[in-house]
């Protein structure tokens, strides 16, 4: 059985009410109609759902009325109304995106946490120092402060020399810098 059935037979019938079915429908109809004022008005005023549950209400009612007026007009607004309220809903959310209201920026450039990477000396590149153990993320200190970094293929231990080798967002990869000697060192290629 369905719900709505039971309280339109719970609820006066049209002979105790003496309105035509014609009045009645009129009556369902208004209510269908006030019902979508009514989310109309929740999508334009900050009413915290107290327009939309007035709108439920209304839609509720005009439904049983159609059911004591008919079954078919009853079925028609039980079938009209979820449809009614997604088109709405839509409208109201196209709508809202087109308003002044909501913030319309994106954020299309490069976020702050490179900006602040490079204020403290971290860019691709630099020399620093780890301040805690990296297993495999910890914390680096360089020229201008210290800032979290992820160490590329491996843990390494506090004190060890890194350079920085990217920086994607606010992650900071590091690799162990290499000897200063190895660089100045022969290389013991015999030709």
């Amino acid at each position: 059985m369905n719900p709505l059935w039971i309280l339109a037979q719970t609820a006066p019938g049209l002979e105790a009410n003496s309105t035509s079915p014609l009045e009645s429908l009129i009556l369902a109809t208004g209510l269908m109609l006030a019902a979508a004022a009514l989310m109309v008005l929740e999508l334009l005023i900050i009413s915290f759902g107290i327009l939309g549950i007035g709108a439920a209400g209304c839609a509720v009612a005009g439904i049983v009325i159609a059911f004591q007026t008919n079954l078919a007009a009853g079925w028609t607004f039980l079938a009209i109304t979820p449809i009614a309220a997604v088109l709405l809903g839509r409208w109201g959310l196209a709508r809202l995106q087109r308003s002044s209201l909501v913030p319309q920026a994106e954020v299309t450039a490069d976020a702050g946490a490179h900006h602040i990477a490079e204020r403290i000396g971290a860019s691709v590149g630099a020399i620093g120092t780890l301040a805690t153990n990296a297993r495999p993320g910890g914390r680096a200190r360089f020229a201008g402060g210290e800032c979290d970094v992820h160490v590329i293929g491996g843990a390494l231990n506090k004190g060890t020399a890194i350079i920085i080798k990217s920086i994607n967002g606010p992650t900071i990869s590091v690799v162990a810098a290499p000897p200063p000697d190895s660089s100045d060192s022969p290389k013991g290629d015999p030709q």
